[in-house]
């Protein structure tokens, strides 16, 4: 081996021999460019500040507070792109560091010009996506923590040979996003929810997130916003899960733990005519479109149900499928979202109340209600009693199904009712033949009373004398409770029964106390 490099030595040295000879009058010194690589090296400290401000994310306990936070650290070589005028230059690394300040170290493609600002964005100067997201703290630590840029000003650093120095540090400025973590529950059970899917709609935009497996605790970066109506929809084991609240606001930069009760999803979609009824409990949402002739529909004594653009149409094929649109076995509460279109068969009401019990009706959504050939809207079948109806929101039209009200008894022929309350939402109240809009066909009621909102009664007239609120005959109201008036009410095509006083009317009255 030494003897081979002898050996080239002394061929290197007869080669510059005949080099120098040639060239005698050359003058070559050998020297070299002041940057050879062309890269420009630059090291800068830099700092965030604030809860869930960078982009390594770890949970911990904060001293002045029992709840968790999110500790601002920073992960070894976090990409920082260097730009200035517009224009990439260069990639800086991040050193790892437990705190919120660390110093980045990179190199630069060319050297900056000294008179223009510098300015470092974490791996992207576009606009934040938040797609994609698994569900995790690491990954959006590692992909979805966007912050505003920093800037280094013109003047605060130098270039020195192959070096970029800086006299100044980098401040990255105030979050993109705020991170939640949402905890899943089943309301119904009060057992966790294992999701494989969720979804959250900011009023504006859907973000799904996709866990590698399933898990009821989420967590998920959402660019901040106020006021919004905030929509959850979780997928579980082959069934749905759906959660809303209004008014919602998520800041920039701040950490957010939720427990979500989310309600399970029923959906009409597909069902044909069902031999027992499709019974549903407290805290469902019953959805979709109920198709072929009739899919028999019960609300569960106490139970709150949400009406989410259902539509349940109890047409007759034969007398066996007779049966109201939605039965209430006990007390009721249905929250309306949507468009909603509920129809009774035979002799029966849209939505059935039975003796006692009470239905409360609200929600922001809408209600179209017909009764049978002899059911109410709402309220009582052919030849029976009802309960009371209390109606606090949504925009609901109720009409009777022959010689039934809109909202009260069915056909009848003395028989009783509850209270009807209207307090809130527009109710339009039709009643059939010598029914009421709002009241019964020769029947007793306790009492009637609008309170607020806008209500609009309307009768389609046969050849019997029929009042548009309360029973049918005058002679009937000594027996029936009071009737009271506190919103507005329009009245077509009849009169207003209160207190035994009857207020005829050829054309339509806007009534206001």
């Amino acid at each position: 081996m030494k003897k081979n490099i002898l050996s080239m030595a002394a061929l290197l040295m007869a080669s510059a021999a005949v080099f120098t000879a040639c060239s005698s009058d050359d003058n070559i010194t050998g020297e070299q460019p002041a940057n050879p690589t062309g890269k420009y090296t630059m090291t800068i400290n830099a700092s965030k500040g604030g809860d869930a401000t960078t982009r390594a994310l770890s949970l911990g306990r904060n001293d002045a507070d029992t709840k968790n936070v999110l500790n601002a650290t920073w992960d070894a070589n976090e990409e920082v792109l260097v730009y200035q005028g517009g224009s990439k230059i260069g990639t800086l690394y991040s050193a790892a560091s437990a705190t919120n300040e660390t110093t980045l170290t990179g190199t630069l493609d060319s050297a900056p010009d000294a008179g223009q600002d510098l300015t470092l964005y974490f791996h992207t100067n576009a606009t934040p996506s938040y797609a994609g997201q698994d569900g995790t703290l690491a990954t959006i630590a590692s992909t979805y923590d966007f912050c505003a840029p920093a800037t280094i000003t013109a003047g605060s650093f130098t270039v020195s040979g192959s070096t970029v120095s800086t006299i100044s540090s980098a401040s990255f400025g105030a979050n993109q996003q705020a991170i939640v973590k949402f905890s899943l529950t089943d309301k119904t059970t009060t057992s966790a929810i294992s999701a494989t899917q969720l979804v959250v709609n900011d009023g504006t935009t859907d973000y799904t997130i996709t866990p590698a497996s399933a898990t009821s605790e989420i967590y998920v970066a959402l660019p901040g916003f106020s006021g919004q109506t905030v929509t959850l929809t979780a997928t579980a084991g082959g069934k749905t899960y759906s959660y809303e609240k209004t008014g919602v606001s998520f800041t920039n930069g701040q950490y957010y733990e939720i427990g979500v009760k989310m309600s399970p999803i029923i959906s009409l979609s597909g069902r044909t005519y069902l031999d027992e009824e499709l019974v549903i409990a407290d805290g469902y949402i019953v959805t979709g479109y109920a198709v072929s002739f009739s899919c028999k529909v019960a609300v569960a004594d106490g139970a709150t149900v949400t009406l989410r653009d259902v539509e349940n149409d109890n047409g007759i094929l034969d007398p066996s499928s007779a049966c109201p649109g939605i039965r209430c076995i006990g007390d009721a509460t249905i929250i309306l979202e949507g468009n909603n279109t509920v129809k009774g068969s035979g002799m029966y009401a849209g939505i059935y109340v039975p003796e006692g019990k009470t239905l409360t009706i609200r929600g922001t959504g809408s209600l179209t209600v017909t009764g049978g050939s002899g059911g109410a809207g709402i309220g009582g079948n052919s030849e029976g009693t009802c309960g009371s109806i209390v109606i606090s929101g949504g925009t609901i039209t109720a009409t009777g199904g022959s010689h039934g009200a809109g909202i009260g008894l069915g056909y009848s022929s003395g028989y009783e009712f509850g209270d009807i309350t209207i307090s809130g939402g527009t109710v339009t109240a039709t009643g059939c033949d010598e029914a009421p809009g709002i009241g019964g066909p020769y029947a007793f009621f306790q009492n009637i009373t609008i309170t607020n909102g806008v209500t609009k009664v309307t009768v389609n007239k046969g050849s019997y004398s029929t009042y548009s609120i309360g029973t049918s005959e005058s002679d009937d109201m000594e027996y029936c409770g009071a009737i009271t008036i506190g919103g507005t009410v329009y009245l077509n095509e009849g009169s207003f029964e209160n207190g035994g006083d009857s207020y005829l009317q050829t054309s339509p009255l806007v009534y206001q106390p």
